[in-house]
Parts: C-alpha cells; sequence; structure tokens
C-alpha cells in the first residue's frame, strides 16, 4: 500500500525507536489498556508546543476510539492468540498468518496515525517554550485520564519519551 506523507508517523516512527522507548509503549499499553498511539499523538502535540486540555484529548479519542478498539485491538489480540494457540493448525501455517496479522496490525495503527493527524489542527492554540515538558505533560495528562494509579517506573518512562519526542523532528500538522 502507498501511504501519504505523514509527519506524525515519521515522528512515532523516530519516538517508537529511541532507546528505551518501544518497551516502555508496551508496558504503558498492557498495563495501562493505553492506545500507544493517543500517547505518542499526545508527545507529538507537546513537540509541537501544544498542551493539550481535556476537550482536545476528547476530540482525539473521538477520531479514532471505535477504530482502535473493533480493528486495532481485534488485530492485536488475534496475534498474540496465534503466539501460543495454533488452534489444531500446523505451527508454520499458524506463524504465516500471524505474520500477515501483523502486518494489517501495523497497517491499521498507520491509518490511526493518519486519522489523528487531522485532529491537530484543531487544537487550541496554546503555545509553550518546553516542547519537552509540554510532551510529559500531555502523556501525563492522556494516562491519568485513564483512570488507573500511575507508578514511578510509568512517569520515569514518560519522561524518557518526553526527551525523545523533544528531539525528534515533529515537521507539521
Amino acid at each position: 500500500m502507498q501511504w501519504p506523507d505523514n509527519s506524525f508517523w515519521d515522528f512515532s516512527l523516530q519516538v517508537y525507536g529511541g532507546d528505551g522507548a518501544a518497551p516502555i509503549c508496551l508496558s504503558l499499553q498492557e498495563r495501562h489498556a493505553a492506545d500507544i498511539n493517543l500517547l505518542l499523538y499526545c508527545a507529538w502535540a507537546g513537540a509541537l508546543g501544544h498542551r493539550i486540555d481535556a476537550a482536545d484529548l476528547a476530540l482525539a479519542e473521538a477520531a479514532v476510539g471505535r477504530w482502535n478498539l473493533e480493528i486495532v485491538v481485534v488485530l492485536r489480540g488475534l496475534r498474540s492468540m496465534l503466539k501460543t494457540d495454533w488452534m489444531g493448525c500446523a505451527p508454520e501455517t499458524a506463524e504465516a498468518i500471524r505474520a500477515e496479522i501483523k502486518s494489517a496490525e501495523l497497517n491499521a495503527e498507520h491509518g490511526e496515525q493518519i486519522m489523528l493527524s487531522g485532529v491537530l489542527h484543531k487544537l487550541r492554540q496554546q503555545g509553550s517554550d518546553d516542547c519537552r515538558a509540554a510532551a510529559a505533560f500531555n502523556m501525563l495528562f492522556y494516562l491519568e485520564s485513564l483512570g488507573k494509579g500511575l507508578q514511578k517506573a510509568d512517569t520515569d518512562g514518560l519522561q524518557i519519551i518526553a526527551g525523545l519526542a523533544a528531539k525528534a523532528d515533529a515537521g507539521s500538522a
């Protein structure tokens, strides 16, 4: 598939590929049911100088919530299930199908990020001189909205991601 250029996707690849980011994101996804695309969106908005509020977050969640739950999460569940339960299928066949599902999951994540990038221009234009602080604030705001208690490891992880976000090329919306 030929994807359109998207600065949020490029930013996310830089941040997620940064030292330590992937395990932090996966831990937050597992322990808090966080949508990592929303988390990275919060970091991206911060890197561009935006501090989000409840209305901004609600707008982003409304844009992708159903897609994430009904497509991305379902594909992830299927992929995870096939890791340990082949349901009578030959292991090599199950693994080939699992690889196809992984590809579809990544494409669904890419699509979600394109949807989210369209929301950025609707944010209030409340700027921040400190992009790292804005990214950390936004991600913390998102995680706190999930209603689960955060641990020191979570907030430390957000600081690492915020540092990577501040150094990444955020492009423009």
